[in-house]
C-alpha cells in the first residue's frame, strides 16, 4: 500500500506572536500517537510552514489547497472573520474556520477573576505543565511589578520566556495572553485541527 500523501498546511503568525506559531509547531511535530489511536493530528502527516504575516501577504498564487492557520493578531483576519464557522470558545480564546483558513485568536482580553482562576486550573491540568514546563522546584521565582512570577523555560529553544504557571498574574495583560493562546492551541491541537486537515 502506498503512504497518503502529507497535508500542505501554512501557520501564519501576527506581529509579536511567533512564540504561538512556534508552539502550533512544537505540536505538530510531535510523535504522540498510541496504538488506541491519534491524538491530535496523526503523527507525520503535516507538512507546515512557518510565515510572519508580512512575508504571507507578500506571496502571490498560494494554491487554494493548502491549508492556513492565523495565530493571534492578524490583519488578515478582518476578512476572513465573517465567514468563520467557530469550533471553539472559552477563556476568552476563540477559533474556527471557512474552507482552507482557520484562525485562533483573543477575543476577550480581560476575563473576570473567576474564568482566570478557572483557566489557570485547566493549565495546570494539561500536559502543558507535564511535558513543557519545569518542576516547581527548578523554576525561577521573578518579581514583575507586584506580582510573583515562575518563569518557565522555552518551549522551543530561542523564543522569549513565557510564564504559564503562574501565581497571580491576573492583571498583566502579555502573561494572560500567553496563557489563553497556548491553552486554546493545544485544544484545538487535541480536539479540532485534524478534522479542519482533512475537509
Amino acid at each position: 500500500m502506498f503512504d497518503q500523501p502529507k497535508k500542505q498546511a501554512i501557520i501564519v503568525y501576527g506581529k509579536k506572536d511567533e512564540v504561538f506559531a512556534r508552539y502550533a509547531e512544537k505540536l505538530l511535530n510531535r510523535k504522540d500517537d498510541t496504538e488506541s489511536g491519534v491524538v491530535g493530528v496523526k503523527d507525520g502527516s503535516v507538512e507546515f510552514a512557518v510565515w510572519d504575516e508580512d512575508f504571507y501577504l507578500q506571496q502571490k498564487g498560494i494554491h487554494t489547497d493548502q491549508k492556513i492557520l492565523f495565530i493571534g493578531d492578524c490583519k488578515s483576519l478582518d476578512a476572513l472573520m465573517p465567514s468563520l464557522d467557530m469550533k471553539y470558545s472559552q477563556y476568552g480564546v476563540d477559533y474556527g474556520w471557512a474552507a482552507n483558513k482557520a484562525a485562533i485568536y483573543i477575543s476577550n482580553p480581560k476575563l473576570r477573576k473567576d474564568e482566570y482562576d478557572e483557566l489557570i486550573a485547566k493549565l495546570q491540568e494539561t500536559d502543558i505543565k507535564a511535558k513543557d514546563l519545569k518542576k516547581k522546584n527548578e523554576l525561577n521565582e521573578k518579581p514583575v511589578g507586584k506580582v510573583s512570577v515562575l518563569a518557565v523555560a522555552p518551549l522551543v529553544a530561542k523564543i522569549p520566556i513565557i510564564a504559564l504557571s503562574i501565581k497571580d498574574a491576573y492583571n498583566d495583560k502579555k502573561i494572560v495572553k500567553q496563557q489563553q493562546l497556548f491553552y486554546g492551541l493545544l485544544q484545538l491541537y487535541l480536539n479540532d485541527l485534524q478534522q479542519f486537515l482533512e475537509e
